[in-house]
């Protein structure tokens, strides 16, 4: 990722592991339903507490 670009990928049929900066927004990931970008950015921010800490999930929550 470039600059604090996400990167948001479909087609992968939830393989593919989310990170702090990127996931699977395709339909069978969630549901079989279009979400909206907040909820792709909540996701993001709960993967980076995973990999970083509680602090790094909050700055990119926070960024969004």
């Amino acid at each position: 990722m470039h600059r604090g670009a996400i990167h948001v990928h479909g087609h992968s049929h939830g393989v593919l592991p989310g990170t702090a900066r990127s996931y699977d927004v395709g339909v069978d990931d969630w549901r079989y339903r279009v979400v909206t970008m907040a909820e792709v950015l909540e996701r993001l921010a709960e993967n980076a507490a995973r990999e970083n800490g509680p602090a790094a999930g909050a700055a990119l929550a926070e960024a969004a």
